[in-house]
């Protein structure tokens, strides 16, 4: 009690008033699921289940990044659908701008697909389905509404339903969801607001 009255004392003798508490700011929204197809549990809690593994579309760690450390790109926003049947999976993108990236091709905010696997030998991916979704520009992400959709491009030599694990990061938040897709042209979509 003594030292504060002092500490008064001392500030009204020079002139000074105490410091102003920092200013109030507004936290930044945190990332969240906005639409799933009915009949999708989509987990937005992370149970660590040791180290990452390749190629899965999960976030193993919890740390919150999807499949690091298995050559795939990451970033703020990430997107990776991951399959093991004989088929082509496609995983299809939408920033809040509805730009959608190609393989190898940047939209305008930077978002980019780094990997697209058909499913069949050739494709470049070695027998690992995953496509790959990212953020990979100037400054902070977009904000608003991702759109991502599941869809089943061509069944191939996959007996039906052929499953596919969804990873979404969005933020620094991790998604999870398992969909089962029965048919060619059977899709599954997802929102995601930031």
């Amino acid at each position: 009690m003594i030292r504060a009255a002092g500490l008064a004392l001392a500030l009204a003798l020079v002139g000074c008033r105490p410091p102003l508490p920092p200013p109030r700011t507004e936290a930044a929204p945190a990332a969240r699921l906005a639409a799933a197809p009915a009949g999708v549990d989509v987990d937005a809690t992370c149970t660590p289940t040791g180290i990452e593994r390749c190629f899965d579309a999960v976030d193993d760690n919890c740390n919150g990044v999807i499949d690091e450390g298995c050559g795939l790109h990451t970033g703020l926003v990430q997107f990776a659908a991951a399959w093991s049947a004989p088929a082509d999976v496609d995983l299809v993108v939408s920033d809040p701008a509805g730009q959608t990236p190609r393989p190898g091709e940047a939209t305008a905010s930077g978002v980019r697909m780094d990997r697209a696997c058909s499913g069949r030998e050739g494709d470049g991916c070695h027998g690992q389905s995953l496509e790959n979704v990212f953020y990979d520009g100037e400054g902070p992400p977009p904000r608003g509404t991702w759109r991502v959709v599941v869809r089943l491009a061509r069944l191939d030599q996959a007996t039906p339903p052929v499953l596919v694990r969804l990873g979404a990061r969005v933020g620094g938040r991790s998604f999870d969801a398992k969909v089962a897709l029965a048919a060619s042209g059977d899709e599954r979509a997802f929102a995601f607001e930031w």
